[in-house]
């Protein structure tokens, strides 16, 4: 059996955390969620880490203002530290034009609360096939040839 997709959220609000889980795992996702990044495995004495490298994470949608960490801050620490992420979305009702300028020049999807279910599902949609070049492909036997290649090619 193929491995599932695995999906972390991070939001301190719970219906809206909760409502992210059933999209997430209605659309046969292997998801966690966590009310902060702190109350994670991923965030261990005040740093952002993942030990298990063997354990990708697929995707990760958190929320930009938590009591804890800026959702942001915390996924562009995740990408610097080299967790092999492929896709980041960050949610938010109360964006700010600077905020939002600095999630997409790093790449991250943006979504506005309150959002669409069918948008979310789109987007995981989207991040079932992994980024070319990433080490999910790599590893992953439901990866087409050009995407181990892509990888290959870049050690």
């Amino acid at each position: 059996m193929p491995k599932r997709h695995r999906a972390f959220i991070f939001d301190d609000d719970e219906v809206v955390r909760m409502l992210l889980v059933d999209i997430c795992e209605s659309a046969g996702w292997e998801t966690y969620a966590y009310e902060s990044p702190a109350a994670s495995p991923m965030y261990q004495a005040g740093e952002v880490r993942w030990d298990n490298r063997d354990d990708c994470i697929d995707v990760i949608i958190a929320d930009v203002r938590m009591p804890d960490v800026n959702g942001v801050d915390f996924l562009w620490s995740a990408q610097v530290k080299q967790l092999d992420i492929a896709h980041c979305a960050v949610v938010s009702g109360y964006w700010t034009a600077s905020m939002e300028e600095q999630a997409r020049q790093i790449g991250f999807t943006i979504f506005h609360k309150p959002f669409q279910v069918q948008d979310i599902r789109r987007w995981l949609d989207g991040c079932r096939v992994p980024a070319p070049g990433s080490a999910r492909s790599a590893r992953d036997p439901d990866a087409s040839d050009a995407e181990r290649a892509g990888t290959e090619s870049e050690r």
